[in-house]
C-alpha cells in the first residue's frame, strides 16, 4: 500500500524546515529516501510519520537523540526499508 499523499505531504515540509541537513529523494509521489546528517531537532512524533511512509526505502539519521528503542519501533511498519541508518 503506498503512502497516503497527506503523509507524504507532510513528511517533505517536515524535512524542508530541517533546511540543508535534510534532503529527499522521490520516485514520481513516492517518497522512497530521506537522509538527515543533523538529526537533532528531530522528534518521536518525526518518526512516528516517517513509519508511515510505506514506500521508503532508505532512511539515515545522524546525531539524533530522539533514536533509540521506543521511537525505532514505530518503522515497523516500513515492509521496503532496505537502509537505517
Amino acid at each position: 500500500m503506498d503512502a497516503s499523499a497527506a503523509d507524504v505531504d507532510a513528511a517533505k515540509k517536515r524535512i524542508a524546515s530541517l533546511g540543508s541537513v535534510a534532503k529527499l529523494t522521490m520516485e514520481g509521489e513516492k517518497l522512497v529516501e530521506i537522509v538527515i546528517t543533523e538529526g537533532s531537532q528531530l522528534t518521536p512524533g518525526d518518526f512516528e510519520l516517517f513509519g508511515r511512509l510505506t514506500d521508503l526505502r532508505k532512511l539515515q539519521v545522524l546525531n539524533c537523540r530522539a533514536l533509540n528503542t521506543e521511537t525505532a519501533a514505530k518503522l515497523n511498519g516500513l515492509k521496503q526499508l532496505k537502509s537505517l541508518a
